[in-house]
């Protein structure tokens, strides 16, 4: 949001100062959200009643140990993909150089390309093409 991208400022003003160039990588976990944290041995989704969320996916294929996701709509992909060009704005606007996009490791972006977890037959799934849709669409815009 805009506080982060304003609290960015004089962190990445210093690291340019200092003749480094400085990106960030944006993500988004969904099925693999709402997950304990690791140094605390804790495996799978964390349960909304012990302060997990909801996850979302592609479809509703939940990864092994992990709650199933909610299928997104295709408004709500659509959604993501403004949420992705809207941070990388925001990025740039507080002074990194580049952005590196997390489409990998079952991240949303790499559930939507795969064919194991994506089954959509929307525009958002089924061929190859339009798996890839969503993180082309990030990219280009």
């Amino acid at each position: 949001d805009d506080a982060q991208r304003d609290a960015w400022r004089p962190t990445t003003a210093f690291v340019r100062d200092q003749g480094v160039r400085i990106g960030i990588q944006l993500s988004h976990g969904g099925r693999k959200s709402s997950t304990g944290r690791s140094w605390d041995r804790v495996r799978g989704t964390v349960p909304v009643a012990d302060g997990g969320w909801p996850v979302v996916g592609p479809s509703t294929v939940p990864y092994t140990g992990y709650a199933a996701p909610r299928e997104l709509s295709t408004d709500e992909v659509r959604g993501i993909h403004r949420a992705f060009v809207a941070a990388g704005v925001r990025a740039r606007d507080a002074g990194f150089e580049f952005v590196e996009l997390h489409a990998a490791h079952g991240f949303l972006l790499h559930q939507f390309l795969s064919p194991l977890a994506n089954t959509r037959d929307d525009e958002y799934g089924g061929s190859l093409h339009g798996r890839a849709r969503l993180l082309l669409d990030v990219v280009r815009d």
